[in-house]
Order: C-alpha cells, then structure tokens, then sequence
C-alpha cells in the first residue's frame, strides 16, 4: 500500500454556484413545506435532516482525504469514511471520482458509491497523484 497522502477541498459555491443556489433553495422549500405540516417535532427534525443530507454535497463544501486507510469527506463536524477494502472500482467522470462497491457497473452505484468531488478551477489535485493512489489500491 501507498504511504501517500493527497488532500484537496471542494466548494460548490465556487465551482458551480448556480447549482448550489438551487440545492440550497429546494432544501429550503422542502424544509419548509414540512414545517408546515404541523408534525410532532422529533418527526418534523427527522423529515428536514432526510431531506437536507442528500442535497448538502450540492451546497455545502467539502474537505477530501485519501490515506492509506481509505477515503475520507468531511463537512464541516461530520465526516464519512470508506476503506480501501470496500471499494472495488473507481470511475472518472469531469465532476470528480465515484468510488464503488462494485467491480461492474451497477444501478446502485448511485447509492452506495462515495463521490469525490474534484475542483476544477482552484486547486484540484494533481491528476497523477490521485491516479497514483488509485492504481496503488487496485482501483
């Protein structure tokens, strides 16, 4: 394995801010409409948090870590982890790298994939090194 460590941030309201505008937005309208449902509060806290998590990666800036033990993308206080041991196929795409679980291409790739979002216009890795991680890990 790789002793390398590659570490780069993502804001989406400087790569895409139309896009985030709008995801913040629709989260707001959503969070709104169920407020206004008059639900019990743990149901109307529960309801806004499934709805705000999927739409956060398109607002809210990320911080992106590949390490020997795996991938890592923070948000603030909270931040998920995958292994190497769980991802079995990398696919490159112009927005950054979707890591699957998967060794072909699945409809749950959408899913169960751990997208890293990869900046274009201020400081994106360099494409080597990431590749490099990559090719270190099988993927």
């Amino acid at each position: 394995m790789s002793a390398e460590i590659l570490e780069w941030s993502y804001n989406p309201w400087r790569e895409r801010p139309a896009r985030a505008l709008l995801g913040l937005l629709g989260g707001a309208a959503f969070c709104l409409i169920v407020f206004s449902l008059d639900l019990p509060l743990v149901m109307t806290i529960a309801l806004v948090i499934a709805a705000i998590a999927p739409l956060g990666m398109v607002f809210l800036p990320v911080r992106l870590r590949l390490d020997e033990a795996g991938v890592t993308r923070r948000c603030g206080p909270l931040a998920e982890t995958r292994s190497w041991e769980r991802v079995r196929r990398a696919v490159r795409r112009r927005e950054g790298v979707l890591l699957t679980p998967f060794r072909a291409r699945s409809w749950l790739d959408a899913y169960l994939g751990f997208f890293l979002p990869v900046p274009r216009q201020k400081a994106p890795p360099p494409a080597e090194d990431l590749d490099r991680i990559l090719a270190s890990h099988g993927l």
